[in-house]
């Protein structure tokens, strides 16, 4: 009895650290609890076979990932179906998204109980650190079912000085050093019986919070000169399916209205969210002579988020797109926007629902028809190149690295976060911004429908930002700048040696496999 009750206890720290790390996840002000939340779960796995572990994770992520992504319910009015078939489907959704999150998580400890035959307690503490930024990037990496979303990165951007190692490493980096100042503490209150040991651990966590935050106070103490480029963002403020049963001669009058108001002579270039005309915009000439006329008379460049549509062999393509204007019309080069968001661009399986569930898809099936892009081409104006990420290509590091490969000095993040509602995912999204800025050391300023709207420094700042739900225009001075991060040339490779680890981890799994079916 005294067993199975030790096991619950055991179940319920580790479900507990799962909660705790949700809270740090969603609400802003609790995001320290992130340097703890983990403490309870290592507490079990170090003080148990390391066979335990497997389970250990599992009921942690039980915790974590379903309250982490309760905010999936404000989509519950895009769902063609009552409201109790609503709430099932997204509850269904829910679950099995963090399934996907789990099982990514739990693969990443496969090798856990054989690499950790190779060192003490100690060793498990930080190959738990190891391995579990393993699994978030394993998170990232499979690109089809990839939800990079619920990183442990995404609190400590409250924490500028913390996430400038980002510059070098990344935001997996910061993960990992969440994690280990997790480890470091749960290896201290392990070892409280003997001194040394804990002790050491102490020192070792002094110094990796006094190294990472040192390097983030001088990084920050840095200029990169003066701003020289005056940017208007603007935001329309239309809120879920209000967007679709607006008039687009309604919104377009809206967006005029609001960016004469926000222009000034200082204005150079003016951003409106993502799909802010949800029209094939290179078909429509009347919205095209506005759009000119107003760079005309205000001397900006425009970049406005609108639709594609392009002939193929294979029939029409249309694509979720950002295009820049000018007084002389719209460039021909446009952005297409590369990871499409399944379920709300596109449809995955789409054959297979289309013959399951003909009535679900039916009315979505406009929705559903986009065509990722290929390419992270930067656009080109007169003050320089732009790369773009659209809405929820922000959350992929990969994808702003590429722009930054191809030249871009200036990051644009036109957005619609309006079916988010007055959920942490605003500020979730958002955060993902901030470390793109980071990574890349550039400025980074972002157009959202009803919120963020905001411009972010090199050094992830916030420099302004707009009141979310208001329709209003915000502006701030940028530059374009041409250097790069250390990060911005390696990317993730931070995650090499977890992965060797882990290929040695599973090939000592195997041969001990084998060796005991040899024995019997």
């Amino acid at each position: 009895m005294n067993v199975k009750r030790q096991k619950i206890g055991m179940d319920l720290l580790c479900f507990s650290s799962g909660l705790l790390a949700a809270l740090a996840f969603s609400v802003d002000w609790l995001f320290f609890l992130c340097f703890f939340a983990l403490v309870p779960l290592l507490n079990v796995i170090l003080h148990s076979p390391p066979e335990r572990t497997l389970r250990a994770v599992w009921i942690y992520c039980i915790g974590y990932y379903p309250f982490s992504l309760y905010w999936l319910y404000t989509l519950l009015p895009s769902l063609p179906m009552g409201k109790a078939a609503a709430i099932a489907v997204m509850t269904l959704g829910i679950l099995l998204l963090s399934a996907l999150e789990c099982a990514f998580l739990l693969l990443a400890f496969l090798p856990f109980s054989s690499l950790c035959k190779r060192g003490g307690t100690l060793w498990k503490a930080a190959l738990f650190s190891i391995l579990y930024m393993l699994g978030e990037w394993l998170q990232g990496a499979v690109t089809t079912l990839a939800f990079p979303w619920v990183r442990l990165c995404i609190p400590v951007t409250h924490f500028p000085a913390w996430i400038q190692s980002a510059s070098l490493f990344g935001g997996l980096f910061i993960s990992f050093l969440v994690v280990l100042t997790n480890s470091l503490l749960a290896y201290a209150w392990v070892t409280r019986l003997h001194a040394k040991r804990q002790w050491g651990a102490f020192a070792a966590l002094c110094g990796l919070v006094l190294a990472n935050v040192a390097y983030g106070a001088v990084r920050l103490s840095l200029h990169p000169g003066d701003a020289d480029t005056g940017t208007l963002m603007v935001q329309g403020n239309y809120a879920g399916q209000h967007k679709w049963t607006a008039s687009v001669e309604e919104m377009l009058d809206n967006y005029l209205t609001l960016s004469y108001e926000g222009v000034t002579e200082e204005t150079r270039l003016v951003l409106w969210p993502e799909s802010a005309l949800p029209v094939n915009l290179r078909e429509e000439d009347e919205i095209l002579e506005k759009l000119q006329a107003f760079c005309q008379n205000t001397d900006t460049g425009l970049l406005v988020g609108a639709y594609d549509a392009v002939q193929t062999e294979k029939g029409p393509r249309r694509y979720n797109a950002m295009f820049y204007i000018d007084a002389s019309g719209v460039a021909d080069e446009a952005y297409y926007k590369q990871i499409l968001v399944p379920f709300g661009e596109y449809m995955p399986l789409e054959e297979l629902v289309w013959r399951v569930f003909p009535q679900l898809m039916e009315p979505l099936q406009y929705q559903l028809n986009k065509t990722p892009g290929t390419e992270s081409i930067p656009l080109v104006t007169p003050y320089g190149k732009i790369g773009g990420l659209i809405c929820y290509e922000s959350v992929f590091p990969q994808v702003a690295r590429s722009s930054i490969r191809n030249g871009a000095q200036l990051l644009m993040v036109p957005s619609n976060d309006s079916w988010f509602g007055n959920t942490s995912a605003l500020r979730q999204h958002h955060a993902q911004a901030i470390l793109r800025a980071v990574e890349n050391h550039r400025y980074l300023i972002r157009a959202s429908s009803t919120g963020v709207t905001s411009a972010i420094s090199p050094y992830g700042e916030v420099i302004v930002s707009a009141e979310p739900f208001q329709a209003c225009s915000v502006g701030a001075q940028v530059s374009f700048l041409e250097d790069r991060t250390l990060y911005s040339y390696i990317g993730d490779a931070i995650v090499l040696p977890a992965i060797c680890l882990w290929i040695w981890g599973l090939y000592l799994r195997l041969k001990q496999r084998y060796l005991q079916r040899k024995r019997t």
